[in-house]
């Protein structure tokens, strides 16, 4: 396997479960062992010491990451260093203190340590009706993150609530985690396989995932598609209806498209056409994958879009709309960069630079 996934924090911990329970190399890393004693699938469990639980204290974590960053390095190295696994996802809520305060410190140390893996963000943001210290946490989380040369695909529990309004809150999650796990799993099993119509192998796919900026998975079953002659479409809104974060359609940097399906539905993709909903059109990368195996999939996957501003816009607006209702709106709210002029650049390397040491004293408070 050339892929694992590392999740940290209990939202994290849940999606590595749903990974080991796919065959997916997977790592889960907690403040609290009762988190991690009831994930059933994920055998490499590391638990942080310190503290049992951080209670959505983002500063608690920052602070006690001095005393277990080389503890998590070395649970690491000890499970993922063997060569052939080259890309890591790292998972974890934006919401609470475990995930959100340790993680943007872990995935600076962890590219200067491996430089010869690629690490993914893989944040998740909340839903709007969760409380205000969840939406703080989150915005000073995807704050540290826009610093970061590095993809991030970010999940939006606000967006999923949204398009399935008739599911209750555990359902929610465990669908986002699951349609996450799924199509990633799905993707895997594509870049493992021949095609004599041309392939999208892991080189590719660890390409797209080099991009700097956002990213979002997604997919379509063309059997449930009444008219094929859309299916452009259809993909574009696979999009929209995917488990990511909104995506500002100012630019796209690499992609990949994975056919699998009947000749004739083939000829209905038109990718200048697919892709004309973005103002740069075409991506600067184009991998594709096209197989006939099944009656119909298309998988995409989208890296170097812009930062989710008008989405952080949001949790800003619930922040300080909810400071004002509780009248302590002189205590006010200020995030650590300008979200709004933050762009997406193509950067085709992480930054490995910086030691741990350096890396640990810039988030100190």
């Amino acid at each position: 396997m050339y892929l694992g996934v590392i999740g940290i924090g209990a939202a994290g911990g849940n999606i590595a479960d749903e990974a080991a329970l796919r065959g997916i190399p997977s790592l889960a890393i907690n403040f609290s062992k009762q988190d991690l004693d009831s994930l059933l699938h994920v055998e490499d469990k590391l638990h942080f010491v310190g503290s049992e639980g951080i209670g959505k204290v983002r500063d608690n974590a920052i602070m006690l990451m001095k005393n277990n960053w080389e503890l998590a390095v070395n649970f690491i190295k000890t499970k993922m260093s063997t060569p052939s696994l080259e890309i890591i996802l790292v998972c974890f809520s934006t919401a609470g203190g475990s995930g959100g305060g340790s993680s943007p410190i872990l995935l600076e140390i962890l590219q200067s340590e491996f430089p010869e893996k690629t690490f993914v963000a893989v944040p998740i943001l909340p839903a709007n009706n969760e409380a205000i210290i969840n939406q703080i946490n989150c915005l000073e989380t995807m704050n540290e993150l826009s610093t970061q040369n590095i993809s991030v695909f970010p999940i939006d529990n606000e967006k999923v609530r949204t398009i399935h309004n008739q599911y209750s809150k555990n359902k929610l999650y465990n669908y986002a985690n699951h349609e996450f796990i799924e199509v990633l799993a799905q993707i895997i099993t594509y870049t493992n396989k021949f095609s004599k119509f041309g392939v999208l192998d892991q080189k590719d796919l660890l390409q797209i995932f080099l991009q700097k900026g956002i990213g979002i998975m997604s997919r379509i079953n063309l059997s449930d598609m009444p008219n094929s002659k859309q299916l452009n479409e259809y993909i574009q809104r696979s999009w929209k209806k995917s488990v990511f974060a909104p995506i500002d359609y100012k630019q796209v940097i690499k992609a990949g498209i994975i056919f699998d399906g009947t000749e004739h539905l083939l000829e209905n993709i038109n990718f200048d056409e697919l892709f004309n909903v973005f103002a740069n059109g075409m991506p600067i990368d184009l991998f594709e994958g096209t197989y006939m195996e099944s009656d119909g999939t298309v998988i995409s996957i989208l890296s170097g879009l812009p930062w989710i501003n008008e989405r952080l816009a949001q949790v800003e607006e619930i922040i300080n709309k909810g400071k004002v209702d509780l009248e302590i709106s002189n205590n006010t709210f200020t995030p650590k960069t300008n979200y709004r002029n933050l762009k997406s650049t193509s950067v085709q390397k992480q930054n490995k630079g910086g030691s741990a040491l350096d890396i640990l004293k810039k988030y100190q408070r």
